[in-house]
């Protein structure tokens, strides 16, 4: 292992599925980790275990987390590259920097995700190349799926003008053409991102990956999700709150900054990409949640109503309650030659 200043890099040998590449090319997946090294220990497992006659794989780990030596233990696996940061990167900084780092590895395609998220199966990097073989798309996402409800997606896909949530209400082997959830198991051409360029470090969490959904449709990229493959993350369900007899509903986080920052890039990208009807609907649900749902929850309207007009002023930043200065390594540095 090799540690610098500012940054640690563990090299391994990486997995190439064989001595030559392979007629699909390289596919880098990128890992983002941050304070998990048990949910990253069993995503690297999943990858690893990932079969392939298409491609070569290799991973890459992005790390932020304050102490190192349990993720550094995670990650001391054949076929694993860890990068370690030592300022808080956020999710979207994590993914930045991680494209990049595959761009400049040779990666023919990205397969991009949290360390809490993880393949179903162990050919779902195969399908996915599949899908986009046989579609010529320019990115492809598995379905996600509660890892805790198998029945039940674990972000809602809107279908005809409607969400669905229970994995019932749509076939196997559907495609859902422009649809994805970002950064949970989205594989994308490496090509791309000279497109879209990389996720906004302002957004640090919450919104970069509307932000960069949206830059995918606007650069003309094809993609979409398909159910022939499975990905697992944890379920935003406990942040969804229905309005109006459950014909809307309402994102909520239970953490003060997590909810700032998901209002404010909210109003953000719905100004950046003219969704304006989205906003206007915004502007009805939020006040009937918190004046109705939440019995007149004025403070809750008052945080909304701030946090929303920055982001329409075009205002976003980091919340002020995350720590941005670097930490010490606690690994010792290599001496110097």
């Amino acid at each position: 292992m090799a540690v610098l200043r500012g940054c640690c890099v563990h090299h391994a040998n990486l997995a190439t599925g064989g001595s030559a590449l392979k007629p699909g090319g390289k596919v880098v997946a990128v890992v983002v980790s941050r304070d998990r090294p048990g949910e990253l220990r069993h995503t690297l497992q999943a990858l690893r275990q990932q079969r392939t006659n298409t491609a070569s794989l290799e991973i890459l780990v992005i790390d932020s987390s304050a102490c190192i030596e349990a993720v550094a233990e995670a990650a001391a696996a054949p076929g694993v590259r860890l990068i370690r940061s030592s300022v808080n990167l956020g999710g979207a900084g994590g993914f930045a920097l991680g494209m990049l780092e595959a761009l400049a590895a040779g990666a023919h395609w990205i397969w991009l995700m949290d360390d809490d998220g993880r393949p179903q199966h162990d050919d779902a990097l195969e399908r996915l190349l599949e899908t986009a073989a046989e579609r010529h798309l320019d990115a492809v996402a598995a379905a996600v799926i509660d890892p805790d409800d198998s029945s039940r997606f674990a972000f809602p896909y809107r279908v005809k003008q409607r969400y669905v949530f229970a994995r019932s209400a749509l076939p196997e082997g559907t495609f859902m053409p422009g649809m994805a959830h970002l950064f949970n198991g989205l594989l994308i051409r490496a090509s791309a991102i000279f497109k879209t360029g990389l996720p906004d470090l302002r957004m640090f969490i919450r919104g970069d990956e509307i932000d960069f959904l949206h830059r995918m449709r606007q650069a003309g990229l094809a993609f979409g999700t398909t159910l022939n493959a499975r990905f697992e993350h944890p379920s935003s369900n406990a942040e969804l709150f229905p309005v109006f007899g459950g014909r809307l509903r309402v994102v909520y986080p239970q953490l003060r900054w997590k909810r700032r920052s998901q209002y404010r890039n909210r109003a953000y990208n719905y100004i950046k990409h003219r969704v304006f009807l989205m906003l206007m609907v915004d502007c009805v649900r939020y006040p009937y949640f918190f004046l109705c749902c939440r019995r007149l929850d004025v403070a809750g309207l008052k945080e909304w109503l701030t946090c929303t007009w920055e982001g329409i002023r075009g205002d976003i930043y980091v919340d002020p309650s995350i720590d941005l200065e670097p930490h010490a390594l606690d690994l010792p540095l290599a001496p110097r030659n």
